[in-house]
């Protein structure tokens, strides 16, 4: 199953590329073997598209940023003041 939860907030984007984040439990079994099953309950869903690709992974509140585990193992922050509330009709 793919975390394909209702998108809340976005990073700011740079042409194709984009990070997500959600505040729905992440569901993408990748990204979840790579987590303590203790990690697991707090695992949000979030992907990012980057040249049109779209990766699934993990995103938790750090102090000051999203801290992103993505599917295939790599990490990285995302500063809390970049994301923006994204409004749906």
């Amino acid at each position: 199953m793919r975390c394909t939860e209702r998108i809340t907030y976005s990073s700011v984007e740079s042409g194709d590329n984009s990070i997500r984040v959600t505040d729905r439990a992440c569901t993408s079994e990748p990204v979840l073997k790579q987590l303590d099953p203790a990690a697991q309950s707090e695992s949000r869903a979030a992907f990012f598209v980057l040249e049109g690709n779209r990766v699934m992974a993990f995103w938790r509140p750090t102090p000051g940023a999203a801290h992103l585990l993505y599917e295939y193992g790599d990490q990285g922050l995302v500063p809390l003041s970049s994301l923006r509330m994204l409004l749906s009709v």
